[in-house]
């Protein structure tokens, strides 16, 4: 790196949260805006959140802590409907998420009879309310998610009608008592609907530099870029000098020869070690392993967000502004067994961030393994600024669900978090620990490696719009349920130089790369996805489905018959053996919602009703009829809902495997 010689880009926000006007269009640009993050915040200045998390949690030193029901709990039932989130202003929310959206949504402001807003809940999380339009709003991984301002100068007000068992969010930020905000007011019109407009195209477009996203120019700016060859054990650093405040404002960096095989390219990109010093520091404020740093780990696994990406070929950006007053230091430490060659490129330019308000950018690396700390700690920072986000990485050694914990911050002191949320997949924007994985501006899922939720998973979530300021201290942690799994996380703030933390240097030393998992399959049996699906009933969907987030089952799936009512049937076909008489198992899968069926065998039955009701997701008891004549080819088993138990709530049935074996 070298000294930077450009101008300073315009900036279009004002650095004091004790602006006398917020207008809507501003709160639309700070979703997009990497340069304020670097702004100290000023008194006054919040970000708190309503959750239905288990109101019995009351205490660290209670024995309730670590209470799960984290869904049905509302502030209050008003005439309009049951209360998620009441707020006095001036603030704006800036996120709504839920697992499970249901009913009525309402949003009243600033004393207002009739709501400003009053939608069915579902159309608008899948983008059927203009201007709530994607990747503002939608669904991914069976998560809910409003990324909206919605501003209001004296009271916020929201309510569900007919909620049901929700689980839900409601992020907002507050304000110093003497801002001026513009209230919500819909139908956006003029240049709040063109600013909407450009919003989306902005996250859209996320993966390209932020000035070209936000349509800004850069004068004079200065890139450098350098080649860096490491040895095992080897450091390299380099550094820039300046007489007057500047910025790093992007950063490229390529591993040239990353190995083919899949585990030395996870500890490549685990043992090369990252920092960065400001203003000629003795502590590094950034300081992490560079593939962890950059979102997503272990190895390269391509996906595209506002701050951080990685593509194919092991090229990372970095789009987190970084200002410094008259130094800036990047050290590059090799800790692993291989040489590495990496390609680094920056853009540099002159910061207009007055410098009594400059924020310096942190990011660090920690792990436990195994875990054993209940509410694991993202944070602990003693200081004024600003918490922006959070990459996780889980090795689990099992197939079920590694999550499940809340997030909880305490900021400045606080007795009680004034963030508590409902789960650890909620807080990273998806839902009943979905294995899918999905990208967007502010959350993503890269890797989920399987089989279930087993292996490598990595999340991330950004906190731009709805960074998290404190002035004194700031402490965040993830509840965690298990004592078994390797936990690890890059965390992400600004905060004055001065700031001080709880993380140790990193040494990633024997830090392992584990071995990916096989699934488990049950030897000799006929897997019920692989059944094919002759025909249903009108009301009868069928298809496989992964359940291994519930257990050791076969290939980690089954075929998953969901039923509406009584009389819903579908029809499978066995496949081809050799003609004979056999002893037939069926391995069912049995849950929450299941019926009461009857099966058949090419019209005979197979055995009484079946009543596959359980209150979890299990194997139920074998289905077993010995001396069943099979045709060889052309065999159909029939199944049919034929009622469902009084404690179910749905007609649905499973079918984990067969087994084929000849009579004796």
């Amino acid at each position: 790196m070298r000294k930077a010689t450009i101008l300073a880009a315009v900036l279009l926000f004002a650095f004091s949260a004790n602006a006398a006007t917020i207008r809507y269009v501003d709160l639309l640009d700070q979703m997009t805006d990497m340069v304020r993050l670097a702004t100290l915040p000023q008194p006054g200045e919040t970000c708190q959140q309503f959750s239905s998390y288990d109101r019995r949690s009351v205490a660290p030193d209670k024995p309730e802590w670590g209470a799960n029901g984290d869904a049905g709990s509302f502030l209050r039932k008003d005439p309009e409907g049951m209360v998620l989130a009441d707020m006095d202003g001036p603030g704006c929310i800036f996120r709504i998420w839920s697992a499970n959206p249901e009913g009525i949504l309402k949003i009243f402001i600033d004393g207002q009879k009739d709501p400003e807003l009053q939608c069915a809940f579902q159309d608008i999380v899948y983008g059927k309310v203009p201007p709530f339009l994607g990747p503002v709003v939608g669904r991914r991984a069976m998560g809910a998610n409003l990324y909206f301002p919605i501003p209001y100068q004296k009271h916020c007000r929201v309510v569900v009608e007919n909620p049901k068992v929700m689980y839900y969010h409601v992020t907002y930020r507050t304000y110093p008592k003497d801002t001026k905000i513009e209230s919500f007011d819909l139908p956006l019109q003029g240049d709040n609907l063109a600013k909407l407009s450009a919003v989306i195209e902005q996250l859209d477009g996320r993966g390209k530099p932020p000035w070209e996203l936000r349509g800004e120019q850069l004068a004079d700016n200065e890139e450098a870029g350098e080649m860096y060859v490491i040895e095992p054990g080897q450091k390299v650093t380099a550094g820039t000098q300046t007489d007057q405040p500047h910025a790093i404002r992007a950063l490229w960096i390529r591993f040239m020869n990353l190995p083919d095989d899949l585990v030395e390219r996870r500890k490549m990109l685990a043992r090369t070690i990252w920092r960065m010093y400001w203003d000629d520091q003795e502590t590094p404020s950034v300081d992490a392993p560079i593939g962890d740093f950059f979102g997503t780990a272990p190895g390269v696994n391509p996906y595209k967000s506002l701050p951080l990406g990685m593509a194919e070929d092991g090229t990372a950006y970095c789009y987190w502004y970084m200002p410094y007053k008259w130094s800036g230091r990047a050290e590059f430490e090799n800790q692993g067994e291989r040489t590495i060659q990496i390609q680094v490129r920056g853009v540099f330019e002159k910061c207009s961030i007055p410098p009594d308000q400059i924020a310096y950018f942190h990011a660090k690396w920690h792990r436990d393994y195994p875990n054993e700390t209940f509410d694991w700690p993202f944070l602990k920072s003693e200081g004024r600024g600003r918490f922006c986000g959070v990459v996780l990485t889980i090795w689990n050694p099992v197939r079920g669900w590694w999550g499940e914990g809340d997030e909880k911050f305490w900021v400045d002191g606080e007795k009680f978090p004034s963030t508590f949320g409902t789960g650890s997949e909620d807080y990273f924007g998806y839902a009943w620990c979905n294995t899918a994985l999905f990208q967007h501006a502010f959350h993503d899922q890269t890797i989920c490696e399987g089989p279930g939720n087993g292996n490598y998973s990595s999340v991330n979530r950004w906190h731009i719009a709805d960074n998290i300021p404190f002035q004194k201290s700031f402490v965040g942690a993830i509840e965690n349920y298990g004592n078994d799994k390797d936990y690890s996380c890059v965390t992400y703030w600004y905060a004055a130089l001065d700031q001080k933390d709880s993380f140790a240097p990193v040494k990633v030393g024997d830090r392992p790369i584990h071995e990916p998992q096989k699934p488990f399959k049950l030897e000799g049996a006929i897997e019920g996805e692989a059944l094919k699906v002759l025909g249903t009933s009108d009301d009868m969907e069928a298809g496989a489905q992964d359940i291994s987030a519930f257990g050791e089952f076969s290939n980690e799936n089954q075929m998953w018959l969901r039923a509406q009512k009584v009389g819903s049937w579908a029809e499978l076909g066995l496949p081809e053996v050799p003609a004979g008489t056999y002893k037939l198992t069926i391995l069912p899968v049995t849950s929450w919602d299941y019926a009461i069926v009857q099966i058949s065998l090419n019209g005979n039955k197979i055995g009484g009703p079946y009543d596959s009701h359980t209150p979890d997701v299990r194997h139920g008891k074998p289905i077993v009829a010995d001396g069943v004549v099979l045709k060889g080819k052309g065999d159909v088993l029939r199944v049919e809902a034929i009622g469902k138990n009084d404690k179910s709530t749905g007609y649905f049935f499973g079918i984990d495997a067969i087994k084929l074996e000849k009579s004796k």
